[in-house]
């Protein structure tokens, strides 16, 4: 029986002396609890905007740009901005304090009336599927938010501008556009 008792107490021994000799990375990859990092989030602005220019010449300038934002995974929204000014030639004319000042634009002004008409900003915007989400036509000055769009799909958006304005140095008046999209993204 002291043999025995003798045996048992040197394999406590062995075990004892041994306990602490495991692989600490792996009792670390089993023990430890990971963390989970946060994604963190942050609004990125994209600004695109055009103010017109005229000439006696050519009193309606024509524009046309296609401009691309790329989405990218996880973004969780998009909001879009849009802001038109576009106010009536004669509201403009009807502006100008000074009849010497009026006298010395009257060409002008009546080559825009009579091209007042043909003024307009279009703006389409097409998600990366291809289907339009936005297709609208202005004319005169508006302010016009989209609603939010969540999750957003990954890709390619394309904002189409076709336009025709004016754009007075002397009046110090140009028609305009303004287009803001704000991404909330993966902060990087």
């Amino acid at each position: 029986m002291k043999r025995h008792f003798a045996f048992l107490a040197v394999i406590m021994l062995l075990f004892l002396a041994t306990a602490g000799c495991i692989d600490i990375f792996l009792a670390e990859e089993y023990l430890v609890p990971k963390k989970v990092v946060p994604i963190k989030f942050e609004w990125f602005n994209y600004n695109y905007n055009y103010n017109f220019s005229s000439t006696l010449n050519e009193p309606v300038e024509i524009y046309s740009e296609q401009f691309e934002l790329e989405v990218k995974p996880q973004t969780k929204a998009m909001r879009i901005d849009i802001e038109v000014g576009m106010r009536s030639i004669k509201e403009v004319w009807d502006e100008i304090p000074d009849n010497a000042v009026k006298e010395a634009l009257e060409d002008l002004m009546e080559r825009l009336f009579e091209f007042a008409d043909q003024r307009y900003i279009e703006i389409t915007i097409t998600m990366p599927s291809g289907d339009a989400i936005y297709d609208e036509r202005f004319n005169q000055s508006v302010v016009h938010e989209i609603p939010l769009i969540s999750s957003p799909m990954e890709g390619i958006w394309i904002i189409d501008v076709e336009a025709a304005g004016v754009g007075l140095d002397e009046l110090s008046y140009h028609d305009h556009f303004s287009i803001d999209v704000v991404l909330n993204e993966i902060k990087e």
